[in-house]
């Protein structure tokens, strides 16, 4: 399958901002020699345009000018995220770095190029950005901010989950240098496309071919490679192992760290006593579960009240962990799992989380290759969007090939 390369990639510019990836203090270092203004704005951030630079044209797409600052808005986060930490005020002029800050602003004005070619098809097809539009997206993007701050916990207790998002997206807002107005802007353009893109691609789907090509090119590198099985999106081979699920009773949280600081610290002989005292502790609620197992307790109403590994209990894992040799699962853990006959269910096993008692719910004696057949719409779902996005490149080459674009590259 073609690999993702990158059709817009401006866009994720304004992304990185909203997800907070790209956070952190910037901190000036003094120069020892002139910069040129360029150079500098690369430090100092969109707010130190001068009025005349903001208004340079970079580059023409049939006859609409893009302006200097609006490039410039989608470099500058670009050159914070990927390589403020290793270029300086002092270093800039190396021509290992001058280099790399070039090749950065011609791929940069590519992706402001194409996207404002995406932004006249997208006028052309009744998509415009309008007040109301930017309204909506920014409105969008406080909501969406909201929602990651309370996913992870970052709102403070009794505080205003908007207001602090709101702090969150101003803090962003001025690390980059930017006014409110043109990253809301930004982002609504960014929308903007992403509504007319999926619209244009909403029929697209993977064919027969894309399927059997992703399953004959994959199966190979899966059949090499046995990690490949681990972390692919779809494996095609199922491994002689073990589907398991356990109840976990679980040592508290400030155990587990102190146990796992001991052995980071290399204090192996202390952390194994330390493990082994405060698994004693817990033993006896562990001890109660496997007794109720063996007076005939259902194993999946136990779990459910027993209990403690969130994964057990997330959809990803409803049909338990699949365990094979050299799986990268603890040893203990690994070991009774494999040994286990179907439906048998272990002994308490000790672990650094804690008593583990697991029942084999399915045993693989040997690997097994998936059909086609019997992988072909996971793989679909799986591919839906690479071929989307192939569709999308191969769109977006068609309509440069017929733009008028000028590119004055001198004037980066």
């Amino acid at each position: 399958m073609k690999k993702y390369k990158g059709v817009i990639l401006v866009m994720s510019a304004v992304l990185l901002l909203v997800a907070g990836l790209a956070t952190g203090t910037y901190y000036l270092l003094k120069p020892r020699f002139s910069l040129s203004q360029k150079d500098a704005l690369l430090f100092d951030g969109p707010a130190k345009i001068s009025k005349k630079l903001a208004k340079e044209v970079v580059a023409e797409v049939n006859g609409q000018p893009i302006l200097y600052k609006d490039f410039f808005n989608q470099l500058y986060p670009y050159f914070q995220q990927q390589f403020a930490t290793g270029i300086n005020k002092e270093n800039i002029k190396e021509e290992a770095n001058q280099k790399l800050i070039q090749e950065l602003k011609e791929d940069i004005l590519k992706g402001v190029i194409q996207q404002e070619i995406a932004l006249q098809k997208a006028a052309d097809a009744g998509y415009v950005l309008t007040d109301e539009y930017i309204s909506e997206s920014t409105e969008k993007m406080i909501e969406q901010v909201v929602q990651e701050i309370s996913l992870s916990g970052l709102v403070t207790e009794g505080g205003d989950a908007r207001e602090e998002a709101l702090d969150f997206i101003r803090a962003e807002i001025a690390v980059y240098g930017m006014k409110e107005d043109e990253y809301y802007k930004e982002f609504s353009r960014y929308l903007l496309v992403t509504d007319f893109l999926n619209k244009i691609t909403e029929d697209i789907e993977p064919t027969d071919e894309d399927v059997e090509e992703y399953y004959n090119e994959n199966l190979e590198a899966q059949k090499n490679d046995p990690d490949e099985v681990y972390y692919a999106p779809v494996p095609l081979i199922k491994l002689a192992g073990a589907r398991v699920k356990h109840i976990l009773v679980s040592l508290p949280e400030d155990q587990q760290d102190e146990y796992r600081r001991l052995m980071n610290q290399a204090k192996e002989d202390e952390a194994e006593e330390y493990l082994k005292e405060k698994l004693e502790e817990i033993k006896p609620k562990a001890q109660k579960v496997l007794d109720k197992l063996n007076d005939g307790a259902d194993f999946e109403e136990l779990l459910e009240e027993y209990g403690e590994d969130p994964g057990m209990k997330s959809e990803e894992y409803k049909d338990g962990y699949v365990v094979n040799e050299g799986s990268g699962s603890i040893t203990s853990f690994e070991e009774a799992s494999l040994s286990l006959a179907e439906g048998e269910i272990s002994d308490l096993v000790e672990g650094p989380y804690g008593y583990h008692i697991i029942k084999a719910y399915e045993v693989m004696s040997e690997d097994t290759i998936y059909t086609l057949k019997e992988k072909k719409e996971e793989i679909k779902n799986a591919i839906r969007d690479v071929v989307k996005f192939n569709y999308m490149e191969k769109k977006m080459g068609e309509w440069e090939s017929v733009s008028d674009i000028k590119e004055y590259i001198e004037r980066l």
